[in-house]
């Protein structure tokens, strides 16, 4: 489940303006969606709850794309059960990944109270390997690192088809990590590719997502 601090990152992210997900490119028909734009939004967002807050986010820092290396630590498969080559080629080698947001107290305490929210930010561009690899990640800062929480942000993917992939990946529903690790469905787009005045987000744990709940 969220925590108060991945609740603040939902909050966040229906701030996001459409127009940061996706917009027209050159002519009429071509579009660009590019995942670090929406995450650059995303953390002045994040910021804006953080100023109101201060108290409460007195000893945190929030980072974009800081690097998380330990050659002591290896990438888990943390329950992944299918054999896609392009996913398990890159398991078993030492954690090394910069995510796309951080909250945390600073990079050399890695204790549970200051480990607070992870995030990736991907779009419908991405193939489903990358999708799976990037929830490999979360779950292994989760598991590994001590976060609280890790999100991982759709932008404008297919809910039924990133659900099924998920489902179709991962075996072992009662790990501990897969409720602390959520996926975040943005919606900057209606089904005839519109772009809308405000995005629909909502949010599942893998947990649920794999019961099907």
């Amino acid at each position: 489940m969220l925590s108060s601090y991945g609740y603040d990152i939902y909050k966040a992210c229906k701030e996001v303006e459409p127009k940061y997900a996706k917009w027209r490119y050159q002519s009429i028909h071509d579009f660009q969606q590019i995942e670090r734009v929406f995450a650059y939004e995303l953390y002045h967002q994040i910021r804006l709850i953080m100023l109101k807050n201060q108290v409460k986010y007195n000893l945190l820092q929030l980072n974009g794309e800081i690097s998380k290396v330990d050659r002591h630590l290896n990438l888990r498969d943390c329950g992944y059960s299918c054999e896609d080559p392009d996913v398990r080629q890159k398991l078993g080698a030492y954690l090394r990944v910069s995510p796309d947001i951080v909250l945390h107290k600073d990079q050399d305490d890695r204790g549970y109270n200051f480990q607070k929210v992870i995030v990736e930010v991907k779009t419908g561009d991405d193939t489903s390997a990358k999708d799976i690899y990037d929830i490999i990640k979360l779950l292994n800062y989760v598991e590994q690192l001590n976060f609280e929480n890790a999100i991982f942000v759709a932008v404008n993917k297919n809910r039924r088809r990133l659900c099924s992939t998920i489902r179709a990946s991962f075996s072992n529903a009662d790990r501990a990590s897969y409720s602390r690790c959520s996926i975040f469905f943005y919606a900057g787009e209606d089904s005839n590719n519109n772009i809308l005045s405000r995005p629909r987000v909502n949010f599942k744990t893998i947990e649920e997502i794999i019961n099907n709940e």
